[in-house]
């Protein structure tokens, strides 16, 4: 009997074709959760409240089988009455203050990230950057329209989802530091350039969406769960209700404790992290108006600076009925400059490069087919990886035609066999990565292949939804989505035809989430992996005409390898290479996993072209320095490693294709400059007559030899580029004068904030004074306690004595699971 085909999407259009069903009503066949109907049947003024979009779906988990280990962990961690990871790892705890910026979500994902490092290497602070996070999700750039190729349809410092956040953090962007693009609160808009110009410092390879408990049992048991997963795992990603400061009256928080109780269903207007949890907070402790009947609150890092709550933590009772909808946990990510960092792959390929979307649901059976065609960027690669972002949880099985990328079952062998050994893996909801037991060399001589993922949904025998990147042309995140019409979906026994699968970018506008990941090998000398690109020569042509092409023709891109090797490629993607617009500077030149920049000059059409071949040459163009003669600058401390500087003065040369600028900080006038170790600033903060950027720690070569108690000098280096010329001036040496004198407290403690949802009340200021120095608190300040025989000693005692303790406890509650 003909089967039938149900999908649904966001789309409220009913369409009926022969025997194929397609449901696009939200309300009657999507699973869309209450909170994101509610936002979308808001009106612009009460969106406008809101900082964080609402988790889209409820997510389903399989019933697991009890394992007692996990049982053991669990009950271990609800035994503990009170736990925060600002105590188990303060290094990566850190508060800060989003003010008018709408990120919270950003400061919330980063968090869960920061902890889970923070765990395995609590010696070690992690600190990211979310404003990389935020500019990296934003489709325009100062290069012309749409020249991020990972970007959105949304502004720099607005609201966004649990989507974009992780999309950034597993599409081989981020995370990087924050001493690399410092928070500020400017929203103008940056170059591509300072966008990829950064190396990823971490890995995501799992990450859990928590689906949403629906009564008071399930409540209970997600309480367990989350203290254990918080342990072991670090922060969990939340959306809550009630955290609108600006109003005038909140019933639901207690500004004197930073208590937030929401009893009934409200709007989901921030975004948090929970970092940990205490039984005995009392309920006498949350606003009067609504308190919860029993006492226990989860601990919140939130992003409104020290001066809100408990400095900077807040509390939700366990109780909330909004704590729980759309939690999202980072369960295993990587630092990759740590010593125990094993490489897992050297290139992504994917093509929802802006994440998921929406999602389609085939709804007549529980089990489909995902398919997707690559091409690798050198046929000398291994398929080592693929992975998946899961709706429900999902029974995975992994195919792999090596060959080619028709999708043909007869170039299918056997299930690939995964790492753990097996060939199908349960995933719960969620993104995760899957590993081979052994890498599959690419075989096709132009690099091509493809790779089915077949998926069974566990936690339902009648449906199974799926994500996808969906292009839309409403006004949304989504209108800018490129369809790469390699994505494929089949329902039906393994014996498919490439005619039998349907196009989800022809059909749909869309692309699924299935990714491949792969290994170089045999490039340069033995297996050396690709470490970057370059264009050694640039193009021929690199003068056009609004609408025309980008030609290649006598561009050389140069690979590097990690054995020091080195050769030209040409099997490179160009982005942004067709019908080329007005204002735009650049095309964008991707090899593998790295990317390089080409420059451009487009020429509006002259009215009389003449050959239409011969494109003519502006005009010698001459790089032209500012004036930095007669400079001044004021300073403030802002932390013990953080120093906010502004350059009075200052007046920018506009005249020039580009400026870079960077600073230098000494106790003594220099003689000659080229002895002086510049130091980039990333993100300079460039108004009509003055210059602002901070000063870090970190980033100081000569941290051990500056003394800020004396006389201090900044010069002030700029580079201009106008065309093929350059020119460089460096300014009068400027003395540090800081605006905030000893003994006047904290600067920039009191934080009116507007617009985000937070505005503290009080002056906020403290009573805490600064030395004027710049302290590195990444690295230990006392000396390393030195063991000795007695301590090994003492120390294996006393882990004999935890093995027996924990073994008996085993033992125990063996007996309790089984019912003995």
């Amino acid at each position: 009997m003909k089967k039938k085909l149900l999908f649904s999407t966001i789309i409220s259009i009913l369409l009926v074709i022969n025997s194929y069903v397609f449901a696009f009503s939200l309300a009657e066949n999507t699973d869309y959760t209450e909170a994101y109907k509610k936002y979308i049947g808001a009106s612009d003024v009460e969106k406008s409240l809101y900082t964080v979009i609402p988790n889209k779906y409820v997510y389903k988990e399989s019933k697991k089988n009890t394992n007692p280990i996990r049982t053991m962990n669990l009950l271990g961690a609800s035994n503990d009455k009170k736990y925060s990871l600002k105590d188990e790892i303060p290094n990566s705890v850190i508060i800060k203050d989003q003010k008018n910026l709408n990120i919270c979500w950003g400061f919330a994902t980063l968090s869960s990230l920061a902890t889970n490092l923070g765990l395995k290497n609590k010696s070690k602070k992690y600190d990211f950057s979310v404003r990389h996070m935020d500019y990296a999700s934003v489709k325009d750039t100062t290069e012309g329209n749409n020249t991020n190729p990972y970007g959105l349809n949304r502004a720099p410092g607005s609201m966004a989802t649990w989507g974009v956040a992780t999309n950034y953090l597993t599409n081989g962007l981020g995370a990087i530091y924050e001493s690399e693009m410092p928070l500020n609160y400017d929203t103008s808009l940056c170059s591509l350039a300072d966008l990829i110009n950064y190396s990823n410092k971490t890995e995501v390879y799992d990450l859990r969406y928590y689906s949403e408990p629906t009564t008071q049992a399930e409540r209970d048991s997600m309480i367990t769960d989350l203290k254990s997963n918080i342990k072991l795992h670090g922060a969990v990603c939340a959306q809550i209700s009630g955290a609108n400061l600006t109003k005038s009256t909140n019933e639901y928080y207690n500004p004197e404790t930073g208590a937030i109780y929401y009893p009934t269903t409200g709007d989901l207007d921030h975004a948090v992290a929970i970092i940990g949890w205490d039984d005995d907070y009392s309920s006498s402790n949350f606003n009067s108006s609504h308190r919860p009947s029993q006492n226990g609150a989860w601990i919140i890092q939130n992003s409104w600076g020290t001066n809100v709550g408990d400095n900077g933590l807040m509390y939700i009772s366990y109780y909330d009925a909004n704590i729980y909808k759309g939690l999202i946990q980072i369960t295993n990510a990587a630092d990759k400059e740590a010593d125990n960092y094993s490489k897992k792959y050297d290139n992504i390929y994917m093509h929802d490069r802006q994440g998921l979307g929406t999602s389609l649901k085939y709804e007549t059976g529980n089990q489909v087919y995902l398919g997707n065609k690559f091409r690798a960027s050198n046929k000398d690669e291994e398929i080592n990886m693929i992975s998946i972002v899961a709706l429900d949880s999902c029974k995975c099985t992994v195919y792999v035609n090596n060959e080619s990328s028709e999708l043909n079952n007869a170039k299918f062998n056997s299930p690939v066999t995964l790492k753990s050994g097996n060939t199908t893996e349960e995933i719960d909801s969620g993104f995760h990565m899957l590993e081979f037991a052994e890498p599959i060399k690419i075989n096709s001589e132009n690099g091509d292949f493809s790779v089915i993922v077949h998926l069974e949904d566990t936690a339902s025998s009648s449906e199974i939804p799926f994500f996808i990147e969906k292009y839309t042309t409403e006004t949304s995140l989504y209108n800018n989505v490129d369809i790469s019409n390699k994505c494929y979906i089949y329902v039906g026994n393994f014996d498919f035809l490439e005619e039998d699968w349907i196009n989800l970018g022809t059909e749909y506008h869309a692309d699924n989430t299935l990714r491949a990941y792969t290994m170089n090998s045999e490039q340069g000398t033995g297996n050396a992996q690709l470490t970057g690109i370059t264009i050694s020569t640039p193009p021929t042509k690199t003068n056009y005409y609004v609408g025309d092409d980008f030609s290649k023709e006598g561009m050389l891109v140069l690979a590097t390898y990690s054995d020091g090797s080195y050769g030209f490629v040409e099997n490179y993607i160009i982005s942004y290479g067709s019908n080329l617009q007005k204002g735009q500077t650049s095309v964008t030149i991707t090899y593998g996993n790295f990317t390089a920049i080409q420059p451009i000059t487009v020429n509006e059409v002259p009215s009389d072209p003449g050959n239409s071949n011969t494109i003519p040459d502006p005009d010698t163009k001459v790089a032209t320095n500012s004036n930095l003669s007669n400079l001044n600058c004021t300073v403030e401390q802002i932390s013990n490693n953080n120093i906010k500087v502004k350059v009075n003065n200052f007046t920018q040369n506009k005249t020039n294709d580009s400026m870079e600028y960077s600073f230098y900080v000494s106790n003594t006038k220099l003689q000659n400059m080229s002895d002086a170790g510049f130091i980039k600033i990333s993100n300079p903060i460039i108004n009509s007559n003055n210059m602002e950027f901070n000063i870090y720690s970190t980033s100081l070569d000569n941290l051990s030899e500056l003394d800020l108690a004396k006389t201090t000098y900044l010069y002030l280096k700029e580079v201009a580029t106008n065309g093929s010329d350059s020119s460089v001036a460096i300014s009068n040496p400027m003395d540090f004068v800081f605006s905030n004198p000893s003994g006047s407290g904290e600067p920039g403690a009191n934080n009116n904030n507007n617009g985000s949802g937070n505005n503290s009340s009080g002056s906020g200021v403290s009573n805490r004074n600064y030395a004027y120095s710049l302290e590195d608190d990444t690295v230990a300040k006392d000396p390393i306690p030195q063991t000795g025989v007695k301590s090994i000693i003492i120390l294996i005692s006393l882990v004999s004595v935890i093995g027996t303790i924990i073994l008996v406890r085993y033992v125990v509650l063996r007996k309790q699971i089984d019912g003995k």
